[in-house]
This record gives C-alpha cells, structure tokens and sequence, in this order.
C-alpha cells in the first residue's frame, strides 16, 4: 500500500495533497523505509510526527483525557 502511495504522487499531481495526507497517517517507519533517499520524505516528515506511531497524544485514551479535560469549566 505505502508503495502504490509512493508511485501515486509522483503520477497524480491534482491529488497529491490527499496522498500525503494518507502517507502521513500510516506507520512512520514503514513510510520512512519506502522514501529512503527520495526528496518526498523531506516534505511529508512534518505529517509523519502526527502518526500515531510517533505522536502519544493520538492514543485512544490520552484523546479520552484531553477531551475530558476541555470539557471542565474552572
């Protein structure tokens, strides 16, 4: 999948901002295998920090936590 994404952006070029954005959500790592030494990388890195394999606020439970704690008025 993460390689049918890869040939996706470099052929669909009205689109690519949604392809990124599929890039973005799926394991970092994977994504970071498949775009070893492609200029690509470099511009979807910052989407790949919001992943869920790299960033502890997008688990279930912590998005519980804020959610609730939003919720409060002081």
């Amino acid at each position: 999948m993460v390689k049918n994404l890869i040939t996706a952006t470099h052929e669909k070029k009205d689109s690519i901002d949604w392809i990124l954005a599929t890039l973005g959500r799926l394991p970092a790592d994977k994504v970071r295998n498949a775009l070893k030494g492609d200029p690509l990388l470099d511009r979807l890195a910052p989407l790949l920090l919001l992943s869920n394999t790299e960033n502890w606020i997008t688990e279930d439970t912590v998005d519980i936590d804020l959610k609730f704690l939003l919720k409060q008025n002081l």
